[in-house]
Formats: structure tokens, sequence, C-alpha cells
């Protein structure tokens, strides 16, 4: 899994607090079928919140990967007609968030958003629209954890909602589970040896598999109490 990040950090003395306003690109190895499922379920939400491309660490983050001139060129587009007449390879990934807001906890150890997920697209497919949800990242000295759950239904008071996909990712393997059994069927149909990615020699091998059902529930509650 690659997890690519820019943005700004804050530090707030008075208050001790550290805060990051981002741009987060995930890439991992994945059933292409689940990854639509769950694309089509986020396009269709009930309610859309769009996601405005057009700020700060956004463009920033475009004038780094692709230039000035071509940043330039495609918010032009964007800004006349809502969208790029031709998606740039360089922001595709499995899922692309152009506005995540994030805090440390020193406690936990752990960066943890604090706000709605801002979605711009997952791999070449534009959403630009704001999920419920929670994303975590841990880093120790020898490895990298990372959980992520997208509530397209919006998360209730009380569990997490009807409609969710949650993975969790450790040691390189990727777990999963949703509220769809359609999904988790798709997941447990695939064979051991598709669910492994081809590395190279010497390189560690990544899986994807099934996450239990209680994982999901067990993050929200954790990122509810960082919350309070």
């Amino acid at each position: 899994m690659k997890l690519v990040t820019h943005g700004r950090i804050n530090h707030d003395l008075k208050e001790n607090e550290t805060s990051f306003d981002l741009v987060v690109g995930l890439d991992f190895f994945f059933l292409n079928a689940a990854l639509a499922a769950i694309e089509n379920n986020i396009r269709n939400m009930g309610e859309p919140r769009p996601l405005n491309l057009n700020r700060f660490n956004y463009t920033a983050f475009l004038q780094k990967t692709i230039g000035r001139d071509n940043s330039r060129r495609l918010m032009d587009e964007y800004a006349l007609t809502g969208s790029f007449r031709r998606f740039p390879p360089e922001l595709n990934h499995t899922f692309f968030f152009a506005d995540v807001k994030m805090k440390w906890n020193e406690e936990a150890q752990t960066f943890h958003s604090v706000e709605p997920l801002g979605l711009a697209n997952m791999e070449r497919f534009p959403l630009n629209t704001y999920v419920d949800g929670f994303l975590e990242v841990r880093k120790t000295r020898n490895e990298d954890f990372l959980s992520l759950i997208l509530v397209p239904s919006g998360l209730t008071s009380e569990g997490i909602g009807p409609e969710w996909y949650f993975f969790t990712y450790a040691n390189n393997i990727m777990q999963t589970i949703a509220a769809s059994p359609e999904y988790n069927d798709m997941i447990r149909s695939v064979s051991p040896r598709r669910r492994r990615m081809n590395v190279g020699r010497g390189e560690r091998p990544f899986t994807y598999i099934l996450a239990a059902d209680r994982r999901p529930f067990d993050f929200v509650r954790s990122m509810r109490r960082l919350k309070e």
C-alpha cells in the first residue's frame, strides 16, 4: 500500500494541538468489481455534498505533480465545465481525497480525521463529494497502520449506518468488510491466490482478506472517543 499526502500543518501553542489540512492519495491492489460497487454507491448518495476542487491544497498538489502550466490549464477547465476533459493520470489513486482535516492525538499516537472526507475520485472516476467516515493513520518505527471507513448513507448517532465500507491495513494485509452482503460475497469468492499481489523477489507479499464483523464497529467507537 502507498500513501501520498500534501498539505498544511498548524500547531496551536495555547491548546498544544496539531492539526492538518491535507490532500491524501491511497493506492493498493484490490478487486475492481468491489471498487466499482463502492464508487457507484457513493455516486448515487441521496444527499450529495459537492466538493469544490478550487482550494489551495489541491491546486498546490497539482502544481507539484504536473507543473504550474498544466495545473493552471486543468483548473481553468474545471472552472468552466466542472470537470476535466482528460483525467490526469497523476491523480489516479485507488482513493484520492482532496480535503481531509486531521488531528494528532498524543496519547493514542495517531493521526485521525475530524470532519467528513472530501473524496475527489476513485481511480480515474471523478466523484467530488464529501462522504461521512473516518481515516486514521498510525506510524511506528517498523510499520504503518491505516484504517478507513466510508459511510455513503451518513453516520448515525449510534452504530454506523445502513451503508458503509471499511478497510484496515497492517503488515501488508488489507482487511475489508461492508454492510453489503453482496460486497462481502465478492471478496469471499476470490481465491486466495488471486487476492495476492505479485511482487518482486525480496519484497513482502500484499494480499486482501475479509475482515471480522466487529472491526468497523470497534473502529468507529475508537474514532468517536478521540473526538470527545
